[in-house]
Parts: structure tokens; sequence; C-alpha cells
């Protein structure tokens, strides 16, 4: 008798992807030892995107298209869109693509073959490429977690992840009941991240990459290394960005009683307080100072 294939839905977002959107179709279908489905909904494009996707669909792959679904204006809307309006089949995992990547053959298979063992949310490290420059690395390798460092930051790109079939329904559920909050500007990654730790949902962090992270111009945020991620995250340490997030997850959260004493220290501008357990809020020495740098940062600029 045959074995029927791991079930894996692939939520893909695109905008004005044409340049790289049929390398990535072909590694998704590509898989090895999975059965994929791709819902796939354009934020407006007004290249070929559209006509790719369609090409695909009338090819026969199994690809599913949203369309006359209002919202969007960002990657993490177009996702919320995807989540609340994907007809997701029963028992099927459930991943985010974005449209400009490659995934190697065994991404899918190797993250449903961990989920298996109890996991309720796979991520995994990612292999940063570009064409204009030469040269691979990695990012998001080692992961050690810290007691509360969802509440002050993400765990790897959406593009890696993996949900189970009951964290995705939990994950649809509360932004379902919270869809005036996700009228503004959100992290989606980092907001599921923070979800799955406030509830106890079991995480496994890969270290090893199954995924070619494609870095140029028109990336939204990218892999953010070097002087150009130091720039983009003062620039929004300045701006308050961050500090909204991290308000802003707040909506999704269990506000166990631990969780809102540090939230309400941070709000309140407690100095004291998060230096002394700001080891517990970030994952490295580093990220603990550049927490502490953008408490006074915001002291000073409100």
């Amino acid at each position: 008798m045959t074995i029927p294939l791991p079930k894996i839905s692939i939520l893909l977002a695109t905008y004005n992807g044409e340049a790289y959107l049929v390398e990535q179709l072909d590694s998704i279908f590509s898989q090895v030892g999975v059965s994929v489905t791709v819902y796939a909904r354009d934020d407006g494009s007004s290249d070929s995107t559209v006509s790719i996707l369609e090409s695909y669909a009338e090819s026969g792959r199994p690809i599913k298209l949203l369309s006359g679904i209002d919202g969007g204006g960002s990657a993490a809307k177009n996702f919320k869109e995807l989540i609340l309006n994907a007809d997701i089949a029963s028992g099927s995992c459930v991943c985010f693509a974005d449209q400009d990547d490659i995934w190697l053959p065994m991404k899918l298979k190797t993250a449903v073959d961990i989920m298996d063992q109890g996991y309720d949310l796979y991520s995994s490290a990612l292999t940063v490429f570009s064409i204009e420059k030469d040269g691979i690395s990695t990012l998001k390798g080692e992961v050690v977690f810290k007691d509360y460092d969802y509440l002050f930051q993400g765990l790897s790109a959406g593009c890696t992840y993996m949900l189970s079939p009951s964290f995705y329904s939990f994950v649809k559920s509360q932004i379902e009941n919270n869809k005036d909050v996700l009228d503004v500007g959100f992290s989606h990654d980092w907001l599921i991240y923070t979800m799955a730790r406030s509830f106890k949902y079991r995480i496994y962090h890969d270290s090893s990459s199954k995924i070619l992270y494609r870095q140029h111009t028109s990336n939204v945020q990218g892999s953010l290394a070097g002087i150009q991620g130091i720039v983009y995250r003062a620039k929004n340490i300045w701006a308050h960005w961050y500090f909204g997030q991290i308000m802003f997850n707040r909506n999704f959260i269990k506000n166990t009683p631990d969780e809102v004493i540090i939230l309400d220290a941070l709000e309140s501008k407690n100095i004291l307080f998060l230096i002394r357990n700001c080891l517990k809020f970030r994952r490295s020495f580093l990220e603990c100072i550049a927490l502490l740098i953008f408490s006074l940062l915001r002291k000073r600029n409100d």
C-alpha cells in the first residue's frame, strides 16, 4: 500500500515579483517527499506576476489564487489576508513563502520530519546570497533561547517557518479575533514566534539552512547585516517602530503576570528594572546592551 505524502500548504505573498517568481515556484514544486499546495495572493502587481501565477495554475500545478480580497499594502498584511482567507486542508502543516527565494529540495521534508517529533513551530537558518554581490553567508544559525526574548525580538525569517495544523489554527483564531489592530504595520514572523512562546507551543530551530535567502534592492528588510542593518535598526529605534512593535504584540500574548511586569517596565521607562533583567530579554550580551541603549534613546526622544 502506498503511504500518502505529508500535506504542506504554502502561503505565497506576491507583489511585482516577475524577476524571481519562476525560480521560487520551481523550487517549491521540486520539494522531495511531500505533497504541496500553494495558496497565492497578489497585492496589486503592475508587472507579469499574476500572469506567471495563472500560467502555473493552468498547467495543472497545485496552486490556488486568492483574488477579490481587500486589504494588503505590505508583505505582513498580505500574509494576514492569506491566513484569513486560504481554505487550508485539514491536517496540513503550513509554511510561508516569499516570492524571491530559492528552496532547496529537502527544505520541507526536513521540517516535517522534525515536526513529527511533536513540535508546533519549526524555523531554520538561512543562506543569504545576492546576484549583485559575490559570496554567501549564514543568518540565524545557532539560537540560544532566553526566558523572555520573544517579547523583544523575533526568531528567524517567516519563510523558514513551518506551523503544525493545531498551531496554525490557533494563529488564525488569534488574527481573526484581533482584526482591528492588524490594520497597522507589524512583523508577522516576530508575531508568530511571540504567540508560540507565550502560549507554550513547542519550537524547534534548525541551525542548518535549507533555503537560499535572496538579497536585492527591492527587499522589504533583507538580512539587515552589517552597517546597513545597524543604520536600519537605529532609524527604527529613533522612529519608535521597535517600541510600537513590542506593544503591538502585546495584543496577542497570554499576558501572564511576568509578561505584564516586563512590558509595563518598558512602557514606564523603568531603566533600573531593565538593567537588572536584560539578560533574560535578548539572546546575546551585545543585544542586551542594544536594548538598554534603545531604552535610553527612547527616554531621551519622548
